[in-house]
């Protein structure tokens, strides 16, 4: 299934062309001739069906960390710990102004927890350099190192909170952990960025046959009213019905991200997930981006479904969960044949809402008939494929 729609924000790390010799000693390692790593080159981008994001937009500042080491008889040895948490930040219009910056992004000097950060530099005397970063310095970040003290596996945890994602630019990105060789040592080093969050879009269309018993048979009814129940405390749905597009399901409000980067010589990964702290039983969507009514039918082709929007976006960003009941909505229905409003759910199977980081969810429902021109909401999904509906008769649910 092509649910991978990737965000992805690179960012460059060109290293300043720079010879200093006979520099003092310095915790990355002794040289006569070392180079000072530079961050800079920021040509990163959030790609998006909208367009192109740059990373500045959301971040303006990094944690890094960063070891070097040998690999000898298929094993890798820590040397050095380069940078043990270095925040790294933007400045406008500051470009070589000193040489551990060439485009606005600097690490020397005092950073927002106070401590004094120095220069640091290629070592020519070992294998390997990693590298890899978490966005936005100021949350608090808790390192845990693997038992061996190579560095091999190495964990940051951070607090999140649905706001977080929300807020694109108090979002969580981490870096894919980056490996060096010595033979492209003082070439430009790329970390690509991924944004924790997730990101959901619901929309609607119609199709409304009327029975076979009449003249009209096959044709469709126009759809000329759409709402939608809320979630009460208790995770009941609530009595009365509004604009305001809701599912209910587990979604995370609070919770503890860890982040583990397992990485060798040969291979280098990645891997973020939640253990939450509180959670709510309702999400809320926005509203339909047009009005549903006797002049406004719904839609009744899946390519122009209504998506529910919250302004001009179309996606809802959440934290990313194994949401192991699935999602359920509730909606109130008026066909152009009938005066009453019809209360109908739907849900979304548990296997399409193990929701991932750096992924995009599209759930499209449609509303069919059924015999006795009963109308009813199928849990028709697009993912990257549709998938079968079913019914719900009385407290059942039952397949097509």
């Amino acid at each position: 299934m092509n649910i991978k729609n990737y965000i992805y924000l690179t960012m460059a790390f060109p290293l300043m062309l720079l010879a200093l010799v006979g520099c003092s000693k310095d915790d990355d390692g002794p040289s006569d001739i070392r180079m000072p790593i530079s961050f800079s080159g920021l040509g990163s981008e959030e790609i998006t069906r909208a367009g192109e994001v740059s990373l500045s937009e959301y971040i303006t500042d990094f944690t890094v960390y960063g070891i070097n080491g040998m690999v000898n008889a298929g094993s890798f040895t820590r040397k050095f710990v380069v940078f043990p948490d270095y925040q790294v930040w933007y400045t406008a219009n500051s470009a070589n102004t000193t040489s551990s910056n060439s485009s606005n992004w600097e690490y020397v000097g005092t950073n927002k927890n106070s401590v004094e950060q120095t220069i640091k530099y290629w070592d020519e005397n070992t294998d390997r350099h990693y590298f890899w970063a978490v966005g936005n310095a100021s949350k608090d970040i808790n390192k845990v190192v693997d038992a061996n003290g190579n560095g091999l596996v190495d964990t940051l945890s951070v607090g999140i909170t649905n706001d977080d994602v929300k807020d694109r630019k108090e979002s969580l990105y981490y870096s894919d952990p980056k490996c060096v060789g010595n033979a492209d040592y003082n070439k430009p080093v790329q970390l690509t960025f991924h944004d924790f969050a997730s990101k959901i879009r619901v929309g609607f269309y119609e199709s409304v046959e009327q029975p076979s018993q009449t003249e009209n048979s096959g044709k469709l009814y126009k759809v000329t009213g759409l709402q939608f129940f809320g979630i009460n405390d208790d995770g009941s749905f609530s009595d009365d019905a509004s604009e305001n597009v809701c599912l209910k399901g587990d979604f995370v409000e609070e919770g503890t991200v860890d982040i583990t980067y397992d990485y060798d010589y040969t291979k280098m990964v990645a891997n973020a997930s939640v253990t939450p702290s509180k959670i709510n039983k309702v999400e809320s969507f926005g509203t339909l981006s047009s009005e549903v009514s006797v002049d406004h039918p719904l839609t009744t082709s899946s390519a122009n479904a209504l998506f529910a929007t919250n302004g001009d976006e179309q996606y809802t960003y959440v934290i990313p969960y194994n949401n192991t009941k699935g999602l359920t909505i509730k909606c109130n229905v008026k066909v152009e044949s009938d005066s009453d409003w019809q209360p109908l759910y739907a849900t979304v199977p548990a296997t399409y809402t193990n929701w991932q980081p750096n992924h995009s969810y599209t759930y499209i429902f449609k509303i069919v008939s059924a015999k006795d021109q009963t109308i009813i909401m199928l849990d028709d999904v697009l993912i990257d494929n549709w998938l079968k509906g079913g019914y719900q008769d009385e407290d059942e649910w039952k397949n097509w």
